[in-house]
């Protein structure tokens, strides 16, 4: 579960509730009654932390994994339409080059086990 609700740039709006609603998410996942499942919480990261565990989690999977990402934070459209998670470094006047890339994810989920 990947949380960015606090941003660097003045021009990305904080979402502070959210922190609160995730963790409480986590709880009921990983909860016997939930599905008992293996729960990462990646809180307020830089986009290059985010990017590796990303890429960690598909390449680390077996073949029974149940994998769920869920990115409770914003997306954003760059000119050309490309989607970029915001990660708590993004800029968005370099979107490219500090947001993370849904490429990033299909990439990985392609390439994975």
């Amino acid at each position: 579960m990947i949380l960015n609700s606090e941003f660097a740039d003045p021009g990305i709006a904080n979402l502070p509730r959210l922190r609160t609603e995730l963790e409480a998410l986590s709880g009921v996942l990983s909860s016997p009654q939930g599905g008992d499942f293996e729960v990462a919480l990646l809180v307020n990261e830089n986009v290059q932390v985010l990017r590796e565990q990303i890429v960690r989690l598909f390449k680390e999977q077996q073949e029974q994994d149940v994998l769920l990402v869920l990115n409770a934070g914003l997306a954003l459209q760059d000119q050309f339409g490309g989607m970029y998670l915001a990660a708590a470094d993004t800029q968005s006047e370099v979107l490219d080059a500090t947001g993370n890339s849904a490429v990033v994810f299909r990439h990985s989920w392609l390439d994975s086990n």
